[in-house]
């Protein structure tokens, strides 16, 4: 799910906060916090980036291009199989069972997605 910008009545942005909370996994992307199971889990900044961004469009697949665009701006040797690894590294960090992913998905060939939680908080301040 895409981040929405909120408005105020006077038309400037404010600042949003997007808290994702799904299936055990709870990403504060403005606080840049990830848990799992209650849990709070220290990813680097490429795995959390790479995390971040399956969030902020949650419910859809984002392509292997759409990630390397994203994720590693400017790279050009990043392949899928590196990807592979990269998500493989991810999810030893954040599913119960890492051959049996619950939480970061594979759409094979494609790319990476995670489930649109039943309700993805999007607040102002």
């Amino acid at each position: 799910m895409d981040f929405l910008k909120a408005l105020r009545k006077d038309g400037k942005h404010v600042e949003e906060t997007m808290l994702y909370d799904h299936a055990g996994l709870k990403v504060d992307l403005s606080a840049r916090r990830i848990w799992v199971r209650n849990k709070e889990v220290h990813l680097s900044p490429l795995q959390y980036a790479f995390l971040a961004e399956l969030v902020r469009h949650a419910g859809s697949v984002v392509t292997h291009q759409e990630l390397i665009d994203s994720v590693w701006v400017g790279r050009e040797d990043i392949t899928a199989d590196l990807m592979r690894v990269f998500v493989f590294q991810i999810r030893h960090k954040i599913e119960e069972d890492p051959p049996k992913p619950q939480l970061l998905k594979t759409e094979a060939g494609v790319g990476y997605w995670v489930e649109s939680p039943a309700k993805l908080a999007l607040t102002g301040s």
